[in-house]
């Protein structure tokens, strides 16, 4: 939804270009409004200025590229996701990708199974011996986010705030290390490079082009959104590319993952002066603010980035409820009542979605609606944020970052699915660290509609509700 601009979001737009800018806001406060109004007045002041937009995902990227719509046709300005821009650079390195060059989650996972069935990695009578392929997995993305280069590297680094959970102790951090060392080899030796690892593209690119810094790295001003939700590795990767200025927004009250970074360990200088908050919201209703907040609970999320709490300043109040909550005894009963309020919505002629916590839900509902006749459809990325109403959409919590809609139905809201599921097995610090993500997850969601939010439980409410 437009909205025009108040005197501290113009404040921002119009901000000194030198250096570095973060700015920070609660949900629907207009970071992301103001970073593109941003980048527009760049241009305007310096009209020969080379400009990169640097989104978190292919919605966000596509979301920039209709604001920024002419700016990009002229080709004076670039709008790519962190992958996109790497690979972007590293094939005018002549770095080459073939098919399954990308080593993603599900690869990383099947080579980690491969590795830890070898003898030689010896982790029999440790407490690495308990560990799943899974966890396996998430320590070699921390230390691939952590840009870990070596052994006493991985031994002197600490963890802090997310990602401290589920980490070896100092006695077995050498074995891992070693598996580590060997998923590399796997990947050097099969040709692909994991889709984590964009600090590593860069690197490789630099080495294709002999140079501290390939040609095409360099732009006079980088704006980049969501920056909560970057790793160090990814910052590292983008704090050296602009000449001048680099802009910042984000919101750690919305991180998603369990990813972490400081700016000292980034070598970004941010004087307090240069970090400034936007308050209140241009986006919910009250009612939602207010669930939003108590979604929060008492989590402190400025605990170790300076990032503040969602404020009730400048909040929309027209007087009307605006959350709803489907209850009834059977889930399944609960949930058709919210997928027939959603089609009477959609039907209306309201951007409406329905939102789950993971896809199994999303397809048995797709099932549920084309009995009822209803022409619904699962989209993401870019189709989500380019949706146009011929389908009434579907799609997980995840897909609806950075994204807005006019009304927002959430399924799967009992206890057990959400957060229940994602905690099974997990105990002390890691559940700990993982109930907090979700919680994030879910006051980021539920922070998506501009109109109405519908939750939808059958048995027992959310725990975070």
């Amino acid at each position: 939804m437009a909205f025009r601009l108040a005197l501290p979001q113009i404040q921002l737009v119009d901000f000194d270009p030198e250096g570095v800018l973060l700015i920070r806001g609660q949900a629907g406060s207009g970071k992301t409004t103001v970073l593109l109004e941003r980048a527009q007045a760049l241009l305007r002041t310096y009209p020969r200025a080379t400009v990169l937009v640097l989104a978190f995902n292919e919605a966000l990227s596509s979301r920039a590229r209709r604001t920024l719509g002419a700016a990009v046709a002229e080709g004076r300005l670039e709008v790519r996701t962190l992958h996109d821009w790497a690979k972007t650079l590293a094939r005018h390195e002549g770095v080459q990708f073939p098919p399954g060059f990308w080593a993603d989650s599900t690869t990383r996972e099947r080579f980690l199974g491969n590795i830890l069935k070898r003898p030689s990695m010896n982790i029999q009578g440790t407490r690495l011996e308990a560990w799943t392929v899974s966890q396996w997995s998430d320590e070699v993305e921390w230390l691939i986010g952590q840009d870990i280069q070596s052994l006493e590297d991985y031994l002197d680094t600490p963890r802090r705030g997310r990602g401290r959970s589920g980490g070896p102790g100092r006695e077995d951090r050498a074995k891992v290390w070693a598996v580590f060392e060997q998923y590399r080899k796997e990947l050097s030796a099969k040709g692909k490079h994991d889709l984590h690892d964009i600090l590593g593209l860069i690197r490789k690119a630099s080495e294709q082009s002999q140079k501290p810094q390939p040609q095409k790295a360099s732009f006079d001003f980088v704006l980049v959104d969501e920056v909560q939700d970057l790793d160090l590795a990814w910052l590292k990767a983008v704090a050296s590319i602009a000449r001048v200025g680099t802009t910042f927004s984000g919101d750690f009250a919305q991180r998603i993952y369990r990813r972490h970074f400081t700016w000292k360990a980034a070598g970004i200088e941010l004087p307090p002066a240069r970090s400034r908050f936007l308050a209140g919201t241009h986006r919910n209703p009250r009612a939602i603010v207010a669930l939003a907040q108590k979604v929060l609970g008492e989590a402190d999320p400025s605990a170790d980035t300076g990032f503040e709490s969602p404020s009730p300043d400048a909040m929309l109040d027209d007087g009307q409820d605006h959350v709803y909550f489907i209850q009834h005894p059977q889930v399944r009963e609960a949930r058709k009542r919210a997928l027939l309020h959603a089609v009477d919505c959609w039907k209306g002629g309201r951007d409406v979605v329905i939102a789950v916590p993971f896809r199994r839900i999303a397809d048995e509902s797709i099932k549920v609606l084309g009995e009822l006749g209803t022409k619904a459809g699962f989209l993401q990325r870019r189709d989500l944020a380019d949706r146009d109403g011929a389908v009434l959409p579907l799609t997980t919590f995840h897909q609806m970052k950075g994204l807005e809609c006019e009304d927002l139905v959430l399924l799967g809201m009992e206890d057990d699915l959400f957060p229940g599921w994602f905690l099974s097995d997990l105990q002390g610090a890691e559940l700990e660290d993982k109930q907090a993500e979700l919680r994030n997850l879910l006051y980021m969601i539920v922070t998506r509609p501009r109109r109405s939010l519908t939750l939808s439980m059958g048995g027992k409410v959310c725990r975070f509700l």
